[in-house]
């Protein structure tokens, strides 16, 4: 056992031994059902009524001996069947079997459909082979009148070894069916509303379109260049765009080198599309419709469930538009506001227990907030308000955000403190982000300038001026309206889930990679 993994069960590897040594390969090569599981119940009476043979199969969940026969049940994804193994009616290989399986084994199984004295579906074992062998321990609960009581109880366990978790729980493998029904479904409307799914570059030689700190690695091919993975989709679908392409999306992921919390991952999925000729408002609507469609597709309403609370996501949504709720908040315009006064709300309304949460001292979060750009500040403590009024619980849209944190934005009409940008938010949440795309390329590079000149410290590079993208729009942009929606974000809200890890399959490991 010392040359193996500590994870290997000493047991099992005695009846793998022992299957080989008895000539059974307990890993074959492939496996002819007539049924699945949930088929052979769906069918139950007609297949027993005609005495057919059926074939399956399925994991071995749990064993029970009595006498000289054995009553095991099978489990594929949701459904489990009880089958019957009788010496003198099933073959002698299949007898000989019984003793060499253990739970979590997959099990083949031909035989015929009955009903024991209790009413059980059941089969009646012919012929049973081993399909794959398990040598680890596979963490089934025992079932209790009809219920299970899992024994993998450790969340963490259940996201970095997300096989256990569907393994073991059937509600975990319906969430990510879900998750791949909102993406099929949200490729679907968008190809019927006549866009075109485009590739973008996964690494890229310079990042940009969002303010993140990317993933950097080198190209050995280039003598060591430096690349970046792409922090967002945003600025080669614009390319799309000014090459001609008028309606264009992705669905893919994108990687920021930050924090892993509730709501973040390093790797997430993001849909962006930009659409030329229309601005914020048509995508307000556009945005809108998408999402209805995918919530009624997937949930048969307009209304789901989400902590207990009803979220209602009847189109027309709510628009909460920035410069009121500045006047609303604090009694002035957005140009009128004390900054010091702004910066020593903040601070009081930090409590230490949050700043200990996020591992910084409360010197270092007055530093913070004295160097951070003041649309940012104000935002904390509009989307602060509008969160605790209860205004951000049914769907809804922030709108016309300041201009210094929006540096591809085209201003807003009428006020040029603030852009053309919306936010939509989902149950307190916010799961996306919309512009009027900037297409004028003299105020895209002076932006783009006083960006990298701002007063915002950062512990990382600031971004390059991505030079190549300043030559696309200078050949000539329409005008367009674009969007980033968080697809891992929008799968929460209709699975009811609290934190992104519970809905991206394979979350970034919290310990060292192999354990």
């Amino acid at each position: 056992m010392s040359d193996y993994p500590d994870f290997f069960q000493e047991h099992r590897l005695a009846k793998r031994a022992k299957l080989l040594e008895d000539g059974v390969n307990p890993y074959p090569y492939s496996f002819s059902a007539t049924h699945t599981i949930s088929e052979l119940i769906e069918n139950f009476e007609t297949l027993e009524a005609d005495k057919s043979e059926v074939i399956c199969a399925g994991r071995l969940l749990s064993s029970r001996k009595m006498g000289k026969s054995w009553f095991l049940d099978i489990i594929d994804r949701d459904c489990n069947l009880q089958t019957y193994i009788r010496s003198g009616e099933a073959s002698e290989d299949t007898v000989k079997l019984v003793p060499n399986i253990d739970i979590g084994d997959w099990l083949g199984i031909t035989g015929q459909l009955f009903r024991t004295r209790t009413g059980e579906p059941t089969i009646l074992v012919r012929n049973m082979v081993i399909l794959g062998k398990s040598v680890a321990d596979v963490p089934f609960g025992k079932l209790h009148d009809g219920t299970t009581s899992y024994t993998l109880s450790n969340t963490e366990v259940r996201r970095q070894k997300r096989y256990l978790d569907w393994i073991t729980d059937p509600e975990s493998v319906k969430r990510f069916e879900l998750r791949s029904k909102i993406i099929s479904l949200t490729r679907r409307h968008m190809e019927g509303e006549g866009f075109l799914e485009v590739d973008t570059p996964t690494l890229e030689m310079v990042y940009g379109g969002a303010e993140a700190r990317p993933f950097t690695t080198t190209v050995q091919a280039l003598s060591g260049q430096s690349v970046y993975l792409n922090i967002s989709l945003e600025l080669p679908l614009k390319r799309y765009i000014v090459g001609g392409f008028p309606k264009v999306f992705a669905l893919g992921k994108c990687f920021r080198n930050e924090g892993i919390d509730a709501t973040h991952n390093p790797e997430f999925t993001l849909l962006e599309w930009y659409e030329a000729f229309t601005d914020y408002d048509d995508q307000m609507r556009r945005f809108e419709k998408l999402t209805c469609f995918v919530v009624e597709q997937c949930t048969d309403s307009l209304k789901i469930k989400f902590q207990e609370r009803e979220v209602d996501f009847t189109p027309p949504w709510k628009i909460i538009r920035v410069p009121e709720v500045v006047r609303e908040i604090f009694g002035c315009e957005y140009e009128d506001i004390d900054r010091k006064a702004l910066e020593s709300r903040l601070d009081s309304e930090m409590s230490d227990e949050k700043l200990s949460y996020i591992g910084i001292s409360r010197d270092t979060y007055r530093a913070q907030l004295a160097t951070e750009k003041l649309g940012a500040l104000v935002m904390e403590i509009v989307e602060r308000e509008l969160e605790s009024s209860g205004r951000l619980w049914d769907p809804c849209f922030i709108c016309d955000h300041p201009r210094d944190i929006s540096p591809l934005t085209k201003i807003k009409r009428g006020n040029p403190n603030f852009v053309e940008r919306f936010e939509p938010h989902i149950a307190n949440f916010e799961v996306g982000n919309a512009y009027s795309e900037l297409t004028d390329p003299v105020e895209q590079y002076e932006r783009f300038t006083t960006q990298r000149s701002g007063d915002t410290e950062k512990d990382y590079e600031e971004h390059p001026i991505d030079m190549d993208f300043v030559h696309a729009i200078a050949c000539g942009m329409p005008p367009t309206g674009g969007v980033g929606y968080g697809i891992d974000r929008l799968v929460m809200r209709l699975a009811g889930k609290e934190s992104i890890r519970d809905v991206i399959p394979f979350p970034m490991r919290m310990g060292k990679g192999g354990e």
